[in-house]
Order: structure tokens, then sequence, then C-alpha cells
């Protein structure tokens, strides 16, 4: 990874990944754990999108994380950026040169 890319990581996120363990009663509890603490990231707003929801107004946002290629991440873990929590829908695959 070029030094040029990793001095675009200015900002610093949480990466939680989802654990599942049986209850008291049996049923499954999900629940998200530190993966990684003060991983250097680049968290831009990639698109805001209006719909009108009965009295209001509702903002999607969309966001996009830049993370060091060799971070570990997948699909369903969340990132938490300042005070806020994201749900990973698209990780990107492993590139084979991707150094380890």
């Amino acid at each position: 990874m070029s030094s040029v890319y990793e001095s675009l990581l200015i900002q610093t996120c949480t990466i939680k990944r989802k654990t599942v363990a049986p209850s008291t009663t049996g049923t499954e509890i999900a629940t998200y754990a530190d993966l990684a603490t003060e991983v250097k990231c680049l968290v831009q707003i990639m698109s805001k999108e209006f719909e009108i929801v009965e009295a209001g107004e509702k903002t999607p946002l969309k966001y996009r994380v830049f993370l060091k290629a060799t971070q570990d991440i997948i699909e369903s873990d969340k990132i938490t950026w300042e005070t806020k929590d994201f749900l990973v829908i698209q990780a990107p695959p492993t590139h084979p040169n991707t150094p380890n």
C-alpha cells in the first residue's frame, strides 16, 4: 500500500463483528464486539436520497469507507465513526495481489 494512499486515511473508526450466542431461554442473541479499534480510515458521503415519509422527510445517506487493503472487514460488520454506527452492506473482495 502506498504511503500516499495511507496519508489520506485521516480519520479513525472501530470495526465490530457480529457474534451469536444462546440466551437463557434458548433463543439466539446477536451482539457486536470490537474487532479492531483506532483503524485508520476515510469516510465519505456518497449520496443523499430524499423520500417523503408521512409527516416528515427522511434522508438516508450512503457512505463509502476507505481502509487499508489488509484490513479484515466483511459484509454484516459494523463500523463506528464519530458517534455514528454503519452496517457494512458491501465489502470489497480480497485482491490476489494484496500484501499479507
